[in-house]
């Protein structure tokens, strides 16, 4: 089966002042149509750089990526991602339901078809006794579910997610990682998905790639042959926990 997303001999240069920065370099890697994939890696490694040039915000220097067999140059178009951030980034003026709607309001959707796919994706997500209520009546991890209902709302070939738990306290965080893999079950999205937090890979991941260094470049691939779901005091888990937390030291 041909790759969802192929990313062939990428490398990422910035210019700081009066130097030039490489952020990656050589990173070949391909994502299978529905694969839940994690990366993880020390602090400037180039995660983040890696899902910007994924979704379209930021210039690769060299090398081509490839979605569904077509390059990927731009935003948007035909090239339908969907981008969860770690910050909310909700329309404060707008209800959960409403905010769910903003991507197919600007995809020319009709009123009534574009509430009830909203609708949809709101009660995916456990909050259809919330879809009226403002940002502001709603807790940190209300919100970031409203965020996740209006990236699968959109109905992206490829949903990119960045660290968007990292600001939670531990149990919100449990609970929308298992929301996570029950919508990735009912959707079969394929999923890039960065994270620091290992424990949090190993639940989610189909495959773990690990970054390292500066320029960041693919340091090692652990794949996650275990059901779903996990129990994270399963010994097999706290091994795969263990050889990632190896590989990040660069073991």
């Amino acid at each position: 089966m041909p790759a969802k997303v192929s990313i062939k001999n990428l490398t990422m240069e910035y210019m700081l002042k009066d130097r030039v920065v490489t952020a990656l370099k050589g990173i070949n890697l391909e994502i299978a149509d529905g694969e839940f994939l994690c990366v993880v890696g020390l602090s400037g490694c180039g995660k983040t750089t890696l899902l910007n040039i994924l979704g379209g915000f930021f210039e690769h220097t060299q090398g081509e990526i490839l979605l569904d067999g077509k390059p990927i140059n731009e935003v948007g178009g035909e090239m339908n991602r969907g981008v969860v951030f770690q910050e909310y980034a909700l329309f404060p003026w707008r209800t959960a339901l409403k905010n769910v709607e903003f991507g197919l309001e600007m995809k020319g959707m009709e009123p009534k078809e574009r509430e009830e796919t909203a609708q949809k994706y709101i009660e995916l997500v456990h909050l259809e006794k919330f879809a009226h209520l403002y940002p502001h009546n709603l807790s940190g991890g209300m919100k970031q579910r409203v965020a996740v209902a209006r990236a699968y709302a959109y109905e992206p070939e490829f949903l990119l997610m960045d660290e968007p738990f990292g600001a939670l306290d531990a149990q919100t965080r449990e609970n929308l990682q298992e929301m996570t893999i029950e919508v990735w079950q009912k959707t079969k999205k394929t999923i890039f998905y960065v994270t620091h937090n290992l424990s949090e890979a190993v639940y989610l991941a189909d495959r773990i790639i690990v970054l390292a260094g500066q320029p960041g470049v693919i340091h090692k691939e652990i794949r996650i042959d275990l059901p779903r779901s996990r129990d994270l005091f399963d010994p097999k888990v706290v091994d795969l926990i263990h050889m990632c937390t190896e590989a990040v030291r660069g073991n």
